[in-house]
Order: structure tokens, then C-alpha cells, then sequence
């Protein structure tokens, strides 16, 4: 029993000796992360305080820039005449392929106005033609005689007694 108890002593030193091992690494770690961690947040801060003194650069320069103005010299007046001439010409073009185009559209829609209604009296058409046939389909139909009928029919007139002979012939009645 001696042996045992020694085992299970040295065994419980070394799990000791172990959860103290561990304990000091997770320790480091979480010191390792903790400074990574604050590491970078010192760069994070660094690098916005970099980007705000540089847009307050920026706006200080942009603010003391002097305005910048373009002088254009007109050599020539008729040069400008000219052009004042033309481009009142080209308004007056616009303004009559202005009114041509809202003539056009007008008469295009005036044209699918028609298109419209004329589709919707078709359709009406075509339905009112469905029920036709239908209600034709359901009640009875007669049928055109066929050719052999016809032929036959006035084969058979030619062949029967004419009225005037039944009529001439001494009607006998029985009596019971």
C-alpha cells in the first residue's frame, strides 16, 4: 500500500506542478494579448490624429488659396456678334423641332388612340363570335343537305305518282 500512496503523491505533485504551468502561460498570454491589443490601439489613434491634422491642413490651405479667376479678352466684337447671331438662329431651330416633335408625338398618340380602340372592337368582335358559336354548338344544328342527298331526293320525286292521278283514282274506304 506504501507504493500506491506514493504513486498517487507524485501524481498529485505533478498535476499541480502542471495546473501551476498553466496558469503562468495563460497569464502570459493574456498579457501578450492585452499589449498587442493596446499596441494597436496607439496605432489606431496615431493614425487618426495623422489624418485629422491633415484634413485641418487641407481646409486651413484651401481657405487662405486665393480665388481663381480666368479673364477671357474679346479681340473682336463682330467675332462675338457673330456668335450671339448663330446661337439665337440655333434657339429658333430648337424651338421649331420643339414644336415639330410635340406635333409628331401628338399624332402618334392620336394614331395608337385608334390602334387601341380598333384592338378592343376586334376583340369584342372575336368574343361576341365565340359566344355565337357556342350557343350554335349547343343547341341543334341542321345540316346542308349533301350532294348524294340532293340527288337522291329528286331521283325520288321523279319517280312518285303525281298528285293529280292519286286524286283521279276512286278512294275506297272499308268499313268495319
Amino acid at each position: 500500500m506504501g507504493a500506491l500512496k506514493e504513486a498517487k503523491d507524485k501524481l498529485e505533485k505533478k498535476v499541480e506542478e502542471l495546473t501551476w504551468r498553466l496558469e503562468l502561460v495563460e497569464k502570459r498570454m493574456r498579457k501578450l494579448k492585452g499589449t498587442k491589443l493596446q499596441s494597436y490601439k496607439v496605432k489606431l489613434d496615431e493614425a487618426h490624429e495623422a489624418m485629422t491634422k491633415e484634413i485641418e491642413g487641407a481646409r486651413i490651405a484651401i481657405e487662405q488659396a486665393p480665388p481663381i479667376t480666368k479673364e477671357v479678352l474679346v479681340e473682336e466684337n463682330s467675332m462675338l456678334e457673330l456668335l450671339t447671331t448663330r446661337n439665337k438662329e440655333l434657339e429658333s431651330e430648337n424651338k421649331v423641332l420643339r414644336q415639330q416633335t410635340l406635333l409628331g408625338s401628338t399624332n402618334e398618340d392620336l394614331s395608337e388612340r385608334k390602334i387601341t380602340t380598333l384592338e378592343s372592337d376586334n376583340d369584342l368582335l372575336r368574343n361576341q363570335q365565340k359566344t355565337d358559336c357556342q350557343s350554335i354548338d349547343s343547341s341543334e344544328v341542321i345540316k346542308p343537305p349533301s350532294e348524294n342527298e340532293l340527288v337522291h331526293d329528286q331521283q325520288a320525286i321523279v319517280h312518285q305518282p303525281s298528285v293529280t292521278s292519286e286524286l283521279t283514282e276512286p278512294i275506297t274506304a272499308k268499313v268495319y
